[in-house]
Order: structure tokens, then sequence, then C-alpha cells
């Protein structure tokens, strides 16, 4: 899972056309957080996080709200329910990333969100924080 040195910027590919944002990154799996919160950030992305607890990120988004956040719906201490509320009703775009839940318990929950089913290629998680941002650029370009 985690990178060697020798794959440094293998992500590079995925970078064409890509919006930087702050994506906020909850996650209690250390390896898996190792591993998004270094492909993000070689995409130009600036990583808050990663956050291993649902109180760890209450805490984050007292202070500030990220461009999009990258969720693991369910973490060792609960659901990130009240997160993902916080965050949709503020309008950041959610990429749920999950292998505890079902997507459409998700997506039906926080309208627009995106979900990637554990365990999802790197490609495929990319892709979906590339929807989200596409859709919150439209978004503000229509207001």
């Amino acid at each position: 899972m985690c990178q060697s040195p020798s794959d440094a910027g293998k992500y590079q590919r995925l970078r064409v056309g890509v919006q930087m944002a702050v994506i906020m990154l909850v996650e209690d799996e250390l390896l898996i957080a190792m591993d998004l919160y270094e492909m993000l950030e070689q995409l130009g992305h600036e990583v808050d996080g990663p956050y291993m607890t649902v109180a760890q990120a209450e805490d984050a988004l007292r202070s500030d709200l990220p461009d999009i956040a990258l969720l693991d719906a369910q973490l060792r201490d609960k659901e990130v329910d009240e997160v993902a509320r916080r965050l949709h009703e503020a309008g950041v775009p959610i990429v749920f990333h999950s292998g505890h839940v079902r997507e459409v318990e998700y997506t039906k929950r926080y309208p627009g969100s995106r979900f990637c089913p554990k365990p999802a290629s790197p490609t495929d998680i990319v892709k979906a924080v590339n929807q989200q941002l596409d859709l919150s650029k439209s978004r503000l370009d229509v207001t």
C-alpha cells in the first residue's frame, strides 16, 4: 500500500486539468491515510489532516472549512455523520471512501456526494475528487 521512494511522482500523470484545493482527509487506517495524503499532495493539493477520529475532524472544522473532504464513513470511534452533515450544510463537496457502509445510504443522506468503496484504486479516488472539484467550480461560476 505505502509507496516506496521509487514510486515518487507516479500520480503526476493524473494531474492534467486538476484544480488545486485544500482537501480535508478523515481516515483512521494509518497506511491508507499515508497513501492518500501523499497521493493528494503529489497532485498539488494542500491536505488538511489526516484526522483519525471524529473529534479531531470536528475540532478542525471549528477553525476553517476545506474546499473538499475525503471521508472514511466509519472510523474506529464512530461514523462521520456529524462531520459530513456540517460539511454538507456548508456546501463543501464530499467524497466518501469506505468499506463499511453502502453507497446508497450516504449518497442519499448527502446528495451530491461521491462514494469510492474500499479498496479503491488511486485513479478512482482522484477521479471522484476531480468530479467534486469540477462541480464545485461550476456552482461558483453560475453564481
